[in-house]
């Protein structure tokens, strides 16, 4: 991701309200479940921040991009919008054959810490 992408995705929200609310109305105001959720999701999206690391450092791109594919679409469940739109591009980048910077898992990875803490202040977790 290069830096211009990267700032454009600053520019995108770091939730997606419907998306949200529709998340809150399904789970019925539950603390408990709501914050399952976000464990559950933090729990896959950690060792896969991890692994995409190693795979950038290995250049082993097509891993970069399944990562990339699996993050946007389990952040979106979740409505973090913003972190979600940065692993698509991601993804569509090495898609059309783009070099991926050496600082993607770490610019991917202070969006996703924005959109889970957002998340949490959303959603009334700790």
């Amino acid at each position: 991701m290069s830096v211009k992408a990267y700032e454009y995705c600053r520019e995108i929200p770091v939730l997606d309200s419907v998306q949200v609310e529709s998340l809150r109305e399904a789970i019925g105001g539950e603390v408990d479940l709501a914050q399952e959720l976000l464990d559950a999701f933090t729990d896959e999206c950690e060792p896969a921040l991890k692994r995409m690391s190693v795979a950038c450092q290995s250049h082993d791109y097509g891993k970069v991009q399944e990562l990339a594919h699996f993050m946007a679409g389990s952040s979106a469940n979740l409505g973090l919008q913003r972190f979600s739109q940065a692993c698509r591009m991601a993804e569509e980048a090495l898609i059309d054959g783009d070099i991926v910077e050496a600082d993607l898992p770490k610019r991917l990875r202070a969006l996703y810490e924005e959109g889970v803490a957002a998340s949490r202040r959303t959603m009334g977790l700790s």
